[in-house]
């Protein structure tokens, strides 16, 4: 659980039990954290629904983690599924395209909530006159959604069964197109729809455009059947997006009523600690990624600064979740501390004094580099840079504070997660 936490000894320190001071635990944050975002944002309460939270506000994630998430525009504009009309074939959300073929129809059973997630319900059915994959439905239209080659673009959407079956389906494809003035090339990934609730079942596509003359780009559920296969499904599709980065963040919603492009500002969460941290100091941090940096990719889990990006410690994920710590105050050094895995919960514990820092992931036994440090004033959560870069976007479960160096073997105990 988190709201324990053993008593260590610092170095050098007398047998009193150390003041610990927590600054995030389970959707609970200290009054110390200072807390900014510009815009609403979504996130998730106590249940796992998906909540509006106004400008300002802190936002939870499914795990109980303070959601970190840099600035994301949802290109889609209805993402809330409305303006649709129940019917065969019924009406579709507004500005979505549903295309069909082959003899197989799609109908609009209708609209709704599920644990606060916008969904359409579409039903797919009939006998296929011929082998194919052009039944299909996308919720935004080309030449809307701004995007050039060499970018790296993350689409999702919830989607699961809420009646009949796949049977006679032989894949549903998650895909996302390239569009240039004439023509269009289509990125693909096959998904697998969920049978249970809705909000289990979000499916995730990042890619790097390589379509040279594309300007645009949309999204697009699209299913394979062969000829004569008998096809009787009901799909539940909610909140889709399309997002401009590397890894996928949470849902983006516009305002109820008001569909277009919707923005969500970085989520910004800092510390400056009266008098500063002083020439020794412990952080003992535990985060969820929802999904790791590739290539020269980073994402920041916290950073130690006066402001300016030297000097400064930091932890950081890199490419694959090599997580590293380390210090640049002029010449860098650093930790490998081995590597952390998407959607599961890893605790690392970071100590220094002048003498030089220390750090453990995951119970390992703690590293050490002797060098020269310096005295930071701020921890900044989330970010591997005060320009707003190498975001977190995940969450982070538990942040903790000591005044003074602990021992290798106690950062070892200390990073185990509880």
């Amino acid at each position: 659980m988190l709201g324990a936490f053993p008593a260590f000894l610092a170095v050098g320190q007398a047998a009193t039990v150390p003041a610990w001071t927590t600054l995030v635990s389970s959707r609970t944050l200290s009054t110390l954290l200072s807390f900014t975002r510009d815009t609403q944002g979504e996130g998730y309460d106590a249940t796992g629904a998906l909540i509006d939270v106004g400008a300002g506000l802190p936002r939870f994630g499914q795990l109980n983690g303070l959601l970190i998430e840099e600035s994301r525009t949802n290109g889609i504009r209805n993402p809330r599924c409305e303006g649709a009309t129940a019917g065969t074939p019924g009406v579709a959300p507004t500005n979505w395209k549903l295309g069909t073929a082959h003899g197989l129809a799609i109908a609009i059973v209708g609209t709704g909530y599920e644990d606060g997630i916008p969904f359409v319900d579409l039903k797919v059915s009939g006998t296929a006159t011929q082998a194919g994959s052009s039944v299909n439905w996308a919720p935004e239209v080309a030449g809307i959604i701004t995007a050039a080659s060499g970018e790296v673009w993350t689409t999702s959407g919830y989607l699961s069964v809420v009646a009949g079956s796949l049977s006679g389906i032989s894949a549903v494809n998650l895909q996302i197109g390239q569009h240039a003035a004439s023509t269009v090339t289509y990125l693909t990934t096959s998904i697998t729809p969920g049978t249970g609730k809705l909000r289990d079942s979000r499916h995730v596509y990042t890619t790097t455009f390589n379509k040279s003359d594309m300007t645009s780009t949309k999204p697009l559920i699209y299913l394979n059947y062969s000829s004569g296969a008998v096809i009787n499904v009901t799909f539940r599709y909610g909140a889709p997006q399309v997002e401009k980065g590397a890894t996928p963040t949470a849902p983006i919603l516009p305002v109820a009523s008001s569909p277009q492009a919707s923005v969500r500002n970085l989520d910004k969460a800092f510390w400056s600690r009266s008098g500063g941290f002083g020439t020794a100091g412990t952080i003992v941090v535990q985060a969820v990624l929802p999904q790791l940096a590739t290539g020269t990719g980073s994402q920041g889990v916290w950073q130690l600064d006066n402001g300016t990006d030297s000097p400064r410690f930091a932890l950081r994920s890199g490419s694959g979740g090599a997580l590293v710590a380390g210090l640049d105050n002029g010449s860098a050094t650093s930790l490998s501390l081995g590597t952390v895995a998407a959607n599961t919960a890893f605790r690392a514990a970071f100590s220094w004094d002048s003498t030089g820092y220390s750090a453990a992931l995951s119970g390992a036994a703690a590293k050490t580099v002797s060098t020269g440090t310096f005295t930071p004033g701020r921890l900044l959560l989330g970010q591997g840079s005060t320009s707003g870069t190498q975001v977190l976007n995940g969450q982070v479960q538990l942040l903790r504070h000591h005044p003074l160096r602990m021992t290798d073997a106690d950062l070892a105990s200390l990073s185990v997660v509880s």
